[in-house]
């Protein structure tokens, strides 16, 4: 949900979108690795063969950094 809103807020987008938002979202967050110890992501544990991510285009090129929680207080933003 994270990855949809924060794609919609960027290209200022609809909320109406947000049911393909969350389609794309999934379909890449299911390509990219889970962990960086073992490098695998959802769709190659189940298919056993590594995706095709040559299709892929840049929604955005905003990027948001992660503040961690002891760096901000509860009204601060989260990037």
């Amino acid at each position: 949900m994270e990855t949809c809103k924060s794609w919609l807020h960027a290209k200022n987008l609809l909320r109406a979108l947000w049911a393909e938002g969350m389609q794309c979202a999934t379909y890449v967050i299911n390509r990219m690795p889970l962990s960086p110890i073992n490098m695998k992501s959802p769709y190659e544990l189940i298919f056993k063969e590594k995706p095709s991510v040559k299709h892929l285009r840049v929604f955005g090129s905003i990027c948001y950094v992660h503040v961690s929680e002891s760096q901000r207080t509860k009204l601060d933003a989260k990037a």
